[in-house]
Parts: C-alpha cells; structure tokens; sequence
C-alpha cells in the first residue's frame, strides 16, 4: 500500500540529519501504523542542474522517498513524502530544469547491474548503471515537457546482460 504525504516545511538544513528529522517528525503527525519506525540509511541527491532534490531512506523495510525543493536560503523544504515504493522505482519528476526520469532504490543482495527504463508513451528509453551500490538513486533528462507524468517500465539485467526477476 502506497502512501503520498504532502507537506511544505521550509527551512530544513542542507544534510542528511536535519531532513531526516523534518520527514521523522512529518510521519509521526500521522496516524497510521506503516507511517511509524525508525528511518534508516537517509541519501540526498541533487536531481540534474535544478532545485529538486530525491531523498532516499528505508522505513519498516520498504525504500521510500521524499522530495525537497531548495529555497532561495539554501535550505531545502519538504514537498512529498511517498511510502510503501517498491524495492526499486520509477518516478518521472518536474522540475525547474526539465523533466528528469528517476530510478531509485535497494537491491536487496540480488545481482543486478544495470536497469532499462522504457517510457513508451514517448518512446524513449535509457539505460542505468547501478553495479557497485546496494542503494542507489539515478536519473535522467527526459525529452520532453510533459514526459515526467508517463510511467517508465524497468528491466533489471545483471553482468551478462541477463535478465533478472524481482520476486
């Protein structure tokens, strides 16, 4: 079960700690129980050249992510919060600069080494090295406009170019 959180709270510090309190603090307002424990291994990655920012983070055991958006202080705000992702995803992210294709997400000790996203609405695909991470975010400028709000489908493949099931 997926959750959305939506949420501005401006004037979160530029690491890893402080926005793990801000998205620790916006859960615990919640109630619900897939909303509460303890978050784990917090990754901020700036997407491209633009004010977005993904941020990573394992919850109950689920690779979850939040957006931030960084104020004109240099401070990043909290825009979303999304819950219950699967062990790796796509989302397609609007940005200042573009839309961007991001893939993200936890291995789990399976062998994969490269990942394919196909975006056939617009017919563009790329392909993203993820050997040497057992957590990882990627991303890439995507062509057109309005290209973020198409789904990307994701073929794993491992050293031999095989593919790989996630089960």
């Amino acid at each position: 079960m997926a959750y959305l959180v939506t949420s501005v709270n401006h004037d979160i510090d530029d690491n890893e700690k402080a926005v793990q309190e801000a998205i620790t603090e916006k859960l615990e307002g919640m109630d619900d129980p897939e909303a509460s424990g303890e978050i784990e291994n917090v990754k901020i990655t700036n997407i491209g050249e633009s004010d977005l920012s993904i941020t990573t983070f394992l919850l109950n055991g689920t690779m979850d992510y939040a957006l931030l958006e960084r104020a004109w202080t240099g401070n990043y705000s909290l825009e979303t919060i999304d819950l219950g992702t699967s062990a790796i995803s796509y989302r397609g992210v609007k940005t200042d600069n573009g839309s961007y294709g991001v893939v993200f997400g936890k291995k789990f000790g399976r062998n994969i080494e490269s990942i394919d996203v196909k975006i056939q609405k617009i017919g563009h695909s790329f392909s993203l090295n993820v050997l040497d991470e057992e957590t990882f975010v990627r991303y890439e400028k995507l062509p057109e406009a309005k290209s973020h709000r198409f789904y990307g489908h994701l073929t794993y493949k491992d050293e031999n170019n095989e593919r790989v099931e996630l089960n």
